[in-house]
């Protein structure tokens, strides 16, 4: 489990799932994950989506698992992986 995981409110991942509501965060409205293809997509508030890609199952689920998705998203794969908007 990630250091920053604790006191969560996300207990849970399920690799399965169309989408998972980010209900505990400012920017991050809702994110999907195709574990096929390892393509993350992140809807964010603004209403604004990006598809990145290339992202591995522990990657997603440490993010889901994060304390603060933002953060881990602004740290670990906002710059780290390739992405496209999704219009």
């Amino acid at each position: 489990m990630p250091k920053d995981a604790k006191d969560t409110k996300r207990t849970k991942v399920s690799f399965g799932t169309k989408f998972i509501t980010v209900e505990d965060s400012k920017v991050i409205d809702r994110v999907y994950y195709d574990p096929q293809t390892d393509t993350l997509d992140a809807v964010f508030s603004s209403g604004k989506r990006y598809r990145y890609r290339e992202v591995p199952p522990k990657v997603f689920a440490e993010f889901v698992l994060a304390k603060s998705m933002g953060a881990f998203f602004n740290k670990e794969i906002r710059n780290t992986f390739q992405y496209q908007p999704v219009l």
